[in-house]
């Protein structure tokens, strides 16, 4: 009776990882999309637009220093939200790095392989 439920257990965890090995594959492809749409838009934005939008938005010293302070409180805000999402979802958080991390390891051995 064991060994029958054994076996059913280890049919059952092959299936589920045959599914997620699915869903890491298409979250790799969705990864790409989306990382190919960025490096096209920004390779539609020249030097020039990017320096433009610097010069209107930092006109003087005191617009510099108020632009490094909201440039500040913003990625402290963006660590504070990290840090409580990681606390809230420790499992999602490491699933999460662990897709990253596929991902990761999927485009550099596909760019090895050119």
């Amino acid at each position: 009776m064991n060994s029958v439920r054994t076996r059913d257990d280890l049919d059952s965890l092959k299936a589920d990882l045959r599914v997620l090995r699915d869903d890491l594959r298409e979250i790799a492809r969705d990864v790409g999309d989306l990382t190919s749409q960025t490096a096209r838009s920004f390779g539609q934005t020249s030097a020039r637009d990017w320096l433009d939008w610097a010069r209107s938005r930092i006109g003087s010293r005191e617009d510099l220093d108020d632009t490094w302070a909201e440039w500040r409180d913003r990625g402290e805000k963006s660590a504070m939200a990290v840090r409580a999402t990681v606390q809230e979802h420790p499992a999602v958080t490491v699933a999460g790095a662990v897709a990253l991390g596929l991902v990761l390891a999927w485009f550099v051995t596909r760019s090895a392989r050119r």
